[in-house]
């Protein structure tokens, strides 16, 4: 009989170990020891919409502006390659006295990287590493323009052969990791890195564009969904809209003082997730 309750009470404090929704139903290993190892990025998907529009109006006549500016960010990784869309467009229109402007702008751009390795490493005394060695394979800028309602590429050009055959680097960070203070069951992972390297430093692509399509600072971020002995999952999902008005004073100054009228409205989403696959 002792050796019974011995055995439901183990249960039932190990099943309190269950944070992330998939997380395994029993479990004899504590989250602490169950991240620490080395782990193997297997899949990444990121989609992010933001939509943002600006109106600005006066209090003396029917002049406007009118802003609406929307973006698109898509990265996947499967079988090894990492895959980036990035996608804007602005349109605009203002009115002042009889006359009207019309502008409408926008770009795409397409690349493929090829991703050799992606591994973290936990420690038991809270440091880390971090290992990315990845290349470019592929990719084009092209602009957008618009017709009607219709957005078409045009002016595409490929990245320059050179620009791919001398994008081959690795990058690595070290620092320390602990659980997020945000929540209190130990579902979020924050790095602080203190150490960071690139070798060698790509060529024909700056380091900003990099780390806009591949984001190693994000790598390892979200609230883990599951947390097994070998499998690691981090999911996080934003949608969320601002407003915001502000007045300025209109130029050239009147008596007594009028104001312009400036509302920004904006709505994200993004949907984002990491598996990850413990190698030792």
């Amino acid at each position: 009989m002792k050796f019974l309750v011995a055995i439901l009470a183990a249960l039932v404090l190990n099943t309190s170990c269950r944070k992330g929704a998939d997380d395994p139903a029993i479990t004899f290993h504590s989250r602490d020891t169950r991240l620490v190892g080395t782990w193997q990025l297997t899949g990444f998907t990121s989609k992010t919409n933001t939509t943002t529009k600006t109106v600005t109006t006066n209090e003396v006549n029917t002049d406007n502006s009118q802003k609406s500016d929307y973006s698109k960010n898509e990265r996947t990784l499967s079988g090894g390659t990492l895959s980036v869309l990035n996608y804007s467009t602005s349109e605009s229109t203002s009115k002042f006295d009889t006359s009207s402007n019309v502008s409408n702008t926008g770009s795409k751009s397409t690349r493929s990287y090829a991703i050799t390795a992606c591994s973290v490493t936990i420690n038991d005394d809270f440091t880390y590493g971090l290992s990315i060695e990845y290349s470019v394979t592929s990719g084009e800028n092209c602009k957008l323009e618009k017709s009607g309602s219709n957005w078409s590429e045009t002016n595409c050009n490929d990245l320059p052969e050179e620009s791919m055959t001398k994008s081959q680097f690795s990058v690595d960070f070290a620092g320390h990791w602990n659980w997020s203070k945000e929540t209190d069951d130990k579902i979020a992972v924050v790095f602080t890195p203190q150490n960071t390297s690139i070798d060698p430093l790509p060529y024909g692509i700056s380091l900003t564009d990099i780390q806009k399509d591949f984001p190693i600072s994000t790598v390892f971020s979200g609230y883990i969904t599951r947390l097994s002995n070998k499998e690691l999952t981090f999911v996080n999902t934003i949608d969320e809209s601002n407003s915001s008005t502000s007045y300025s004073p209109m130029l050239p100054p009147t008596t007594p003082i009028t104001f312009n009228t400036t509302a920004i409205t904006s709505s994200t989403t993004r949907e984002y997730s990491e598996t990850w696959e413990k190698t030792k």
